[in-house]
């Protein structure tokens, strides 16, 4: 629904238009708004150590006789957090008790599990101090994915969303979010891999090898 409310598959101007807002809070604490080229990311509140943000958008449709005028709210709020978490390396969640209790530094539960913080470098960090080139890389990073063609984007997001719930679940279970890494990297190579091999590429040890054996055999 991100890249939908863009704009950038519609064929006319006759549209639905709405202002739309969200509530997102995170461990990342910056003191400006972030207007990147489909939502803005305000802080609201900035000097406790959960930051409170404000998601500001224009929510976008197009007319037809399906009568459709609004839908999707919730996953454009979803999206752009993914988006946050992924470029700014921190937590974002509509829930201020969740980035709270993951961000929480806690050397071992009752359970004998370690803080997220302690396992997972600078993601759970509390607060994270943003920096400029920080926020003007995020900027940058929405409008590349964005700009993504649609099957790419939706497999981009996919395994952002993966990224995340592995993040989610390390203070739980650790195997789990290694498998799900896994899984990210495995669908992005088989997603994005339009590399060729060619004899060249192959381990020059095991290439010289063959080439010395090739050569003796008689085409003829």
């Amino acid at each position: 629904m991100l890249q939908i409310i863009s704009g950038k598959f519609f064929k006319t101007e006759d549209r639905h238009k709405f202002d739309g807002k969200g509530i997102t809070y995170s461990n990342y604490s910056w003191i400006k708004p972030i207007k990147t080229c489909v939502a803005t990311l305000e802080p609201v509140d900035y000097f406790s150590p959960v930051t409170s943000y404000v998601i500001s958008y224009i929510y976008q449709i197009e007319k037809d006789h399906s009568g459709l005028v609004r839908v999707g709210d919730a996953e454009i709020i979803r999206q752009f957090e993914l988006l946050a978490s992924f470029a700014l390396k921190a937590y974002f969640s509509e829930n201020k008790v969740d980035v709270d209790c993951k961000c929480r530094y806690i050397r071992k539960s009752m359970g004998g599990i370690k803080s997220p913080s302690l396992l997972v470098r600078h993601f759970f960090d509390t607060p994270i101090h943003g920096k400029l080139e920080e926020t003007e890389h995020f900027v940058n990073f929405v409008q590349k994915v964005i700009a993504l063609p649609r099957n790419r984007y939706k497999a981009v997001l996919r395994c952002i969303y993966n990224f995340v719930n592995a993040l989610q679940s390390v203070d739980v279970n650790l195997d789990l979010s290694y498998s799900i890494l896994v899984y990210c990297l495995e669908s992005l190579a088989q997603e994005f891999d339009d590399f060729k091999p060619g004899w060249t590429d192959y381990d020059p040890d095991i290439r010289d090898k063959l080439d010395s054996e090739l050569c003796k055999i008689d085409i003829d």
